[in-house]
């Protein structure tokens, strides 16, 4: 069975990853995200308390995971596969046109754009999810939660049509590629500097690497943060510019900088160390199997 041409074999590290990331998700990465979305929207700069004891007032502790379902789950499935596709694509068309195999660094940046086309739309129902009924300003007709699922269903009394409410799925879009081709980008980047300079741990790296891209990116995060929050309606669009010109009279650039910039970091250092240090050792045990069990069958 292939996918763009590739083997399920080669997709399989990115299946394991994405059933892992899943699990991850419901633990730690999902409850983490909405705090961080959360400290982001909120006009108050509160700390770790004040901030759970708001969220578990306005909404329980069911709260800590809106918008998970069915997005979340979604989000996990579709990251690590998407950028294993992306990779692959890119590492082929290379071998097209050039002898050898591309950096890794620009590897990683390409199928970080690639994997961004696809879940863009999937994050921002996930942030309307997440955000719905935090916001003073929410009171729009053209989304709505759905308490069964906790989703966001756009609403069918609204006057867009179907074709118009597919091209809002991406708003937000835009600064989430950049962000997330930045992302992979500096992060291999900072990896490939720190063996270097620094140490030959890979997980040590991957935590430097990954710290220095949160910082970097932190601008673009909160950006698209508000950009697809329900602060604006479904179809209201939002550029760059304005969300400067808006939110940057009230705040400086330092406290854009570190709002929620603290769960991001928890967030990022425990994903990297299951991805990095636990996940690879799973992947590797997997694919010895899978080698038996085809030597056996050849056999």
């Amino acid at each position: 069975m292939t996918f763009f041409g590739i083997g399920l074999i080669q997709l399989l590290p990115a299946i394991v990853s994405g059933l892992f990331s899943l699990a991850y998700d419901i633990v730690c990465g999902h409850p983490l995200y909405v705090l961080k979305t959360h400290d982001q929207m909120s006009d108050e700069f509160l700390g770790l308390r004040d901030l759970v004891d708001k969220l578990m007032k306005e909404k329980g502790l069911i709260g800590f995971w809106n918008g998970y379902l069915p997005w979340g789950i979604l989000i996990s499935l579709t990251t690590g596969i998407s950028f294993q596709i992306g990779k692959q694509l890119v590492l082929q068309t290379y071998s097209l046109f050039f002898r050898g195999t591309p950096n890794s660094i620009l590897t990683a940046a390409c199928a970080g754009f690639f994997e961004s086309l696809f879940v863009s739309p999937l994050v921002l129902l996930k942030n309307r999810a997440i955000t719905k009924n935090i916001l003073s300003c929410q009171t729009n007709n053209y989304a709505r939660v759905s308490k069964k699922a906790d989703a966001v269903i756009i609403s069918p009394q609204s006057s867009l049509s179907f074709v118009t409410k597919i091209c809002h799925l991406f708003k937000g879009s835009d600064i989430f590629v950049i962000k997330r081709t930045m992302d992979w980008f500096l992060r291999h980047l900072f990896i490939d500097f720190c063996f270097k300079y620094v140490s030959n741990n890979l997980l040590i790296n991957s935590l430097i690497g990954c710290t220095g891209c949160v910082y970097l990116t932190m601008f673009f995060d909160y950006s698209q943060t508000v950009i697809q929050s329900e602060q604006y309606k479904f179809d209201d669009s939002i550029s760059l510019i304005t969300i400067v010109k808006t939110h940057f009279n009230d705040k400086s650039f330092h406290d854009v900088m570190t709002k929620g910039l603290k769960y991001k970091i928890l967030n990022t250092a425990l994903s990297t160390i299951v991805f990095k240090d636990i996940i690879p050792v799973i992947v590797k045990f997997v694919q010895t199997q899978n080698s038996k069990h085809e030597l056996k069958f050849d056999l």
